[in-house]
């Protein structure tokens, strides 16, 4: 998980596979930001203008940090909500969803090394995961 020292911006800068995964993602780069600062900050028991004050960009209101936040949350919820969706349909099947989590540990692998060599790689092999799914 990410460490809070830093925020999105400069993460993107340093971290081209993060880049390209948040391209591909349906989140904002606002709403990741907005939740990375949500979370890194109630990990260190920080309050709301804490939060406020770490995200990326200028200063918001509370009720704009807040809205933002809850999309945030409520893409992220969809996004599990529609693997489970298709998991029910039996669109999305256990073959699938080992894949899934290869790659899943394959990024903590390749986060935890740090500099990733070809971040378009990884793309590549995410991309014939959804693949197999858009062929049935």
């Amino acid at each position: 998980m990410y460490n809070g020292t830093v925020m999105l911006k400069k993460l993107v800068e340093y971290d081209k596979l993060l880049l390209l995964l948040l391209e591909n993602s349906n989140f904002t780069n606002v709403q990741l930001d907005t939740l990375i600062s949500h979370i890194t900050t109630r990990r260190s028991n920080g309050t709301l203008e804490r939060m406020m004050s770490v995200k990326d960009g200028p200063r918001v209101t509370k009720g704009s940090f807040l809205r933002t936040l809850n999309q945030a949350r409520g893409n992220m919820k969809s996004s599990i909500y529609s693997i489970f969706l298709l998991g029910y349909l039996g669109i999305v099947d256990l073959d699938f969803m080992n894949g899934f989590t290869r790659i899943l540990q394959m990024l903590e692998e390749l986060r935890s090394v740090g500099q990733i060599s070809n971040p378009t790689q990884v793309i590549v092999l995410i991309d014939r995961l959804c693949d197999r799914l858009s062929v049935l």
